[in-house]
C-alpha cells in the first residue's frame, strides 16, 4: 500500500491541492504537465483551484504521468464533492430553521429516536434523516399526508408534529421486526392464547407477544407516547402481508393496555387493508364501536360477564375469582367494571397492575438517527 492509498485528510480540500504540492515537491510546473496529461495549462489551473472536478479518466492519466494511483485521485474528488453537496445543504438548511417548530426535537432526542444535537443545522438533518425525506418540501408533503390520514379522528387536536414523529418511530421500529406472512387464521389463535398473559409485567410477556404476534403476521411495537401525541395506539398495514400494531402505554395500567392491543387486533380481524387507525380513548364511529367490541368480548366472554354483572357481590375477592375462572388478569375485570361505570373510579384499583418502562431488551428497536 503506497502512502497516497494511506493519505486521509483532516479538512476536505479540492484534490487539485494535492496535485500543486506534488508539482511543487517534483518541481514539475503546471505548464510542463499539462501537455503530459493531453489537457490545456488552463484546464489544469482549474483542476488545481478546484473550479474544474477531476475525472476518472485525468486520474488514470495523472496515474501513468506521475505515479500516483488513479484511486486515490478519484477518492479525492468524491470526498470533495461530497462535501461541497453537505455545505451547499447547510446553506440551504438555515433558511429553514424555522421548520424545526413543527416538531419536538429535544423530546425526540431524550427518547433516543436521534442523536442529541445542539447545532440547529444538525437538529433539521437528523429530523429529515428520521422522517427519511431529501428536504424540508418533503418533509412537509409527508406531515401533510399524516394529517389527511387522522383529520376525522380526535387525535387531529394533538400536537401534529409530535403525533407523527411518535407515528414515525412505530413504522420504523415495525419495519425491523422479521414476520411471516400474515395469516388470519393464526392470528386468531394467537389472540386466545394471549389473553393468559395479562396479569404479567411488561417486562415478561411483550418479547413473547411480539414474537408470536410476528409468527402471524404482525408488528407489535410498544412505543411510549411523548408530550403532544394524546395517543393510545395505532393499527395500519405495512405492506399487504404485515400489519403494524403501535401501543403508546398512555395511563400505564395493564388494562388499559391489553383493551387497546386487542382494539388494534380487532381493526386488523374485522377491517380493511387500506384502513388508517389512532386510537385517542373517544370511540367514535361505527369500526371503533366494533374495535371495542371485539376487544371486550375477546378479553371477557360476553355472557360470563353478563352473569357475573348481575351478582350483588364485586369486591376485591369476587373479582379475582371471576379472573381467575375467564383466565385474564383481575385488573382486565376491573377496568370493564369502571368503564361501564358499575363500580366507581376510585374503585378496586389495587387489582390493576401498573406497567413500568422502559424495559430492556424487550422490544426490538434500530438505533436512534445519528449525523
Amino acid at each position: 500500500m503506497s502512502e497516497f492509498d494511506q493519505y486521509r485528510p483532516t479538512e476536505v480540500s479540492p484534490p487539485g491541492e494535492t496535485l500543486e504540492e506534488l508539482l511543487r515537491e517534483r518541481k514539475l510546473p503546471q505548464r510542463r504537465l499539462a501537455p503530459l496529461l493531453g489537457i490545456s495549462a488552463k484546464h489544469l489551473n482549474e483542476i488545481v483551484k478546484g473550479k474544474a472536478q477531476l475525472t476518472p479518466q485525468l486520474a488514470l492519466k495523472l496515474e501513468n504521468v506521475l505515479g500516483v494511483p488513479a484511486g486515490f485521485w478519484n477518492n479525492r474528488e468524491r470526498r470533495y464533492r461530497e462535501d461541497l453537496a453537505r455545505r451547499e445543504e447547510s446553506a440551504a438548511l438555515k433558511d429553514k430553521l424555522g421548520w424545526l417548530k413543527k416538531v419536538p426535537f429535544r423530546r425526540m432526542a431524550a427518547m433516543g429516536w436521534v442523536e442529541p444535537a445542539s447545532d440547529k443545522v444538525e437538529q433539521l438533518r437528523l429530523v429529515l434523516k428520521f422522517f427519511g425525506v431529501a428536504d424540508v418540501g418533503s418533509l412537509d408533503q409527508y406531515l401533510a399526508s399524516q394529517g389527511t390520514a387522522f383529520r376525522h379522528s380526535p387525535a387531529f387536536k394533538s400536537d401534529q408534529g409530535a403525533l407523527a414523529a411518535w407515528l414515525r418511530q412505530g413504522e420504523l421500529l415495525g419495519q425491523a421486526i422479521r414476520t411471516a406472512p400474515f395469516r388470519k387464521t393464526v392470528f386468531e389463535t394467537t389472540l386466545a392464547q394471549l389473553r393468559c398473559l395479562t396479569g404479567k409485567p411488561l417486562s415478561v410477556f411483550l418479547s413473547e407477544m411480539t414474537a408470536r404476534c410476528a409468527d402471524a403476521g404482525v408488528a407489535l411495537v410498544v412505543v411510549p407516547e411523548i408530550k403532544g401525541t394524546r395517543v393510545f395506539g395505532a393499527t395500519r398495514w405495512l405492506a399487504p402481508d404485515k400489519a403494524l400494531i403501535q401501543i403508546s402505554l398512555r395511563y400505564r395500567y395493564n388494562d388499559n393496555f391489553w383493551f387497546s392491543f386487542f382494539h388494534e387486533a380487532g381493526h386488523i380481524m374485522l377491517h380493511g387493508k387500506k384502513d388508517f387507525f389512532l386510537e385517542t380513548g373517544a370511540t367514535t364511529g361505527d369500526k371503533e364501536l366494533e374495535a371495542d367490541r371485539f376487544a371486550a368480548r375477546t378479553l371477557i366472554p360476553a355472557a360470563d360477564f353478563a352473569a357475573f354483572r348481575r351478582r350483588a357481590d364485586l369486591s376485591p375477592r369476587a373479582v379475582s375469582a371471576f379472573a381467575r375462572l375467564v383466565g385474564v388478569a383481575p385488573g382486565i375485570i376491573v377496568g370493564r367494571l369502571h368503564h361501564e361505570k358499575l363500580v366507581h373510579y376510585s374503585h378496586l384499583n389495587e387489582l390493576r397492575l401498573r406497567l413500568e418502562w422502559p424495559v430492556e431488551s424487550v422490544s426490538p428497536a434500530p438505533k436512534a438517527i445519528s449525523g
